[in-house]
């Protein structure tokens, strides 16, 4: 990914770096936290104005095309109770197209 990081901090800690480090729309950050078990993907529905929870295989249809109008994952990275710190990307119906492809 390009990115110098420092092995000897927590994952939540290296991942937290590589975002600021990145433009926070890249893919190799989209490829981070799809590849987090603990991140939440979420599809926005336009029909109903809310953003929902989806499995990773809901993304888009048999033929690559996203289901979706916009996307977004998020990932906590503080312990809970006095750290709430999270990162979120949005983004496109392209990138997640684009990144469907890498499959």
């Amino acid at each position: 990914m390009g990115v110098n990081v420092n092995k000897d901090v927590p994952w939540q800690e290296r991942l937290e770096q590589q975002m600021r480090t990145n433009n926070e729309y890249h893919m190799d950050n989209i490829d981070a936290l799809w590849r987090t078990p603990e991140a939440r993907l979420e599809g926005y529905y336009p029909e109903g104005g809310v953003w929902e929870g989806i499995d990773r295989d809901q993304a888009v249809d048999d033929d690559g095309k996203a289901v979706y109008t916009a996307y977004r994952l998020s990932l906590e990275l503080g312990d809970g109770y006095d750290d709430h710190r999270e990162i979120t990307i949005p983004f496109s119906v392209e990138d997640m197209e684009d990144y469907a492809r890498t499959w």
